[in-house]
């Protein structure tokens, strides 16, 4: 009988925030928000940077800025 050598992983924790964010148009400023899951905590501004270019490649939006963040209760 052949052994089953797979070591069993533990779950991916996943961290899930709340995102507010800026972003403009040529109307002017319009705010928005979102829920994130990573697989990362937000750690430090490149984080911050790399949500805001994720969020303006995904919605086509130009000059994104993150307002703020928070994570919510697990």
């Amino acid at each position: 009988m052949p052994q089953d050598n797979t070591v069993e992983q533990p779950p991916v924790r996943l961290y899930h925030y709340f995102i507010a964010f800026a972003h403009t148009t040529s109307t002017g400023v319009w705010f928005g928000s979102l829920e994130l899951r990573r697989d990362e905590p937000i750690r430090d501004s490149n984080d911050i940077k790399a949500i805001a270019a994720a969020i303006a490649e995904e919605d086509g939006l130009k000059e994104v800025v993150v307002i703020n963040w928070r994570e919510f209760d697990r």
